[in-house]
């Protein structure tokens, strides 16, 4: 697995398949996205179960173009919630890279509307 760098605009309605996060998973969300809770329907072999899930539709994607310093900065599974927050990032980023990232992160970037996910 590489690294997953994803602006997301969490929605109020059901999005797709795969495009969802766990509740309880993701409690830094809570204070801004609490109205968003939605059940989602699991079913696994001989269970089925309902689990609260905030949907989203992507907006930006990077899969590489940090430095080194990235990764002993940023968390892993990091869920950014505040724009402040994400303006930390772009020192991290690649010098080839911070420009596009400025544009496809920061700039589109809505404090209650979208979040960043992070992973590796």
């Amino acid at each position: 697995m590489g690294l997953d760098i994803s602006l997301v605009k969490i929605e109020k309605k059901e999005t797709d398949e795969v495009s969802w996060l766990l509740v309880e998973e993701n409690p830094e969300l809570e204070e801004k996205f609490s109205s968003y809770k939605l059940k989602r329907h699991f079913e696994c072999p001989n269970e089925s179960d309902y689990e609260d899930v905030y949907y989203y539709t992507e907006i930006s994607y990077q899969r590489k173009g940090v430095v080194a310093a990235f990764y002993t900065t940023v968390q892993n599974d990091l869920c950014i919630v505040e724009k402040e927050e994400a303006e930390k990032l772009l020192p991290l980023m690649e010098l080839e890279r911070k420009e596009d990232f400025k544009t496809a992160f920061i700039d589109k970037f809505v404090t209650g509307e979208t979040v960043i996910l992070i992973s590796w």
